[in-house]
C-alpha cells in the first residue's frame, strides 16, 4: 500500500509539474515580446515516462551603443599597465559583441590587406598576432587560406577567448612594448598587429620587436587611427616606421587611407566614423602594413 501510494503521488507530481510547465511557456509565449526587447532565450524540456527535464538559457542584456561608448572611452583612458591589463580581463567576456556594435573593421581591413600581397602556400605560412586579443583577425584570415597561428597579448581573459576558438597553435601572454616579444628573431612570415597602436594602448616601440620577428622578405601589417585625438601618436608612429625604412630594415608596400575604422565615440570626432590609415612593407628583413 506504501508502495502504491508513492507511486500515486509521484504521479499526481508530475501531472502538476507537466501543468505548471504548459502554462508558463503559454504564459511565456504571450509575453515574449516585451522580453524580447531586453533577451534573448531559448527554452526546451524533454519529457520521459520517470523525469522531467528543463532547460533554459539567458544572454546577456542587449547590447547599445552608448553603453559600448562608455567600455571604449575607459579602453583609451592614460591609465597605468596593469590597469590596462585589468580592464582587458574584465572586458574580454563581452569584448566581441561590444566591438560589433561598433562596426569595428581594423581586423578586416588587415586581413583584406595581408590577401591583397601575400601570396603562396597560405597554409603553411607562419603568422604573429599581435595584441590578438580573441582572435578577430586570425578568424578572418583563416578564411582567406591561413592556418599556422600564433597569438600574444597582455590579457590572459583576451588569451583563454583566443584559446577556446582553436585557431592558434600557441600563445603567449606579454606586455607589449614594455618588454622583447616572446618569439626567436626571423621567426614569422606575416606579423599582423590591428586596433592596438593608438593612444594608450600599445607603445610606438612595439613596432621594432614586430621587425625583429618577421622572416627576411616577410610581412608585417598595422593599423592606426586617423582620428583628431590619435594624431600625435599617429605622427610619432609615422615617423618611427620612415625611421626604419631609412635603416633598411624593411620597404613600404602600400599605405592606405580608410575613411571607416569604427562608430566614433569621442566628443571631437566630427564624422560619424573614424577614419584609419593601413601600411604594409616588406622586411628587406621585412614587409610592413600600416593602418
Amino acid at each position: 500500500m506504501g508502495i502504491l501510494r508513492m507511486r500515486m503521488n509521484l504521479e499526481a507530481a508530475f501531472k502538476a509539474v507537466r501543468k505548471f510547465l504548459v502554462q508558463h511557456v503559454a504564459s511565456r509565449a504571450n509575453s515574449r515580446r516585451t522580453l524580447k526587447k531586453r533577451h534573448q532565450g531559448q527554452a526546451r524540456w524533454k519529457w520521459s515516462a520517470e523525469t522531467v527535464v528543463w532547460f533554459y538559457t539567458m544572454s546577456a542584456d542587449t547590447v547599445t551603443f552608448d553603453s559600448v561608448k562608455a567600455v571604449i572611452l575607459s579602453a583609451h583612458e592614460e591609465t597605468t599597465t596593469e590597469e590596462k591589463v585589468n580592464f582587458y580581463n574584465s572586458w574580454a567576456h563581452s569584448y566581441e559583441q561590444d566591438v560589433a556594435v561598433l562596426d569595428y573593421l581594423a581586423p578586416g581591413l588587415a586581413a583584406n590587406m595581408i590577401s591583397t600581397h601575400v601570396t603562396g602556400d597560405r597554409g603553411a605560412m607562419s603568422v604573429l598576432d599581435v595584441a590578438c586579443g580573441t582572435g578577430l583577425a586570425a578568424k578572418l584570415m583563416k578564411n582567406d587560406g591561413f592556418g599556422q597561428f600564433v597569438g600574444v597579448d597582455g590579457s590572459e581573459a583576451m588569451l583563454e577567448r583566443a584559446r577556446q576558438s582553436g585557431l592558434y597553435l600557441d600563445l603567449k601572454q606579454s606586455l607589449l612594448g614594455d618588454q622583447p616579444l616572446p618569439f626567436q628573431m626571423d621567426s614569422f612570415d606575416v606579423v599582423v598587429i590591428s586596433g592596438a597602436l593608438s593612444t594608450g594602448q600599445v607603445p610606438v616601440t612595439v613596432v621594432r620587436h614586430l621587425c625583429k620577428c618577421a622572416k627576411p622578405g616577410g610581412y608585417i601589417c598595422m593599423t592606426t587611427r586617423s582620428n583628431h585625438c590619435n594624431q600625435e601618436y599617429k605622427s610619432t608612429l609615422e615617423l618611427e616606421l620612415r625611421k626604419m625604412e631609412d635603416e633598411r630594415l624593411w620597404s613600404r608596400v602600400e599605405v592606405m587611407e580608410v575613411e571607416k575604422w569604427e562608430r566614433a565615440v569621442l566628443e571631437q570626432d566630427d564624422e560619424e566614423y573614424i577614419p584609419v590609415s593601413r601600411f604594409l612593407s616588406d622586411v628587406s628583413r621585412y614587409r610592413y602594413i600600416h593602418s
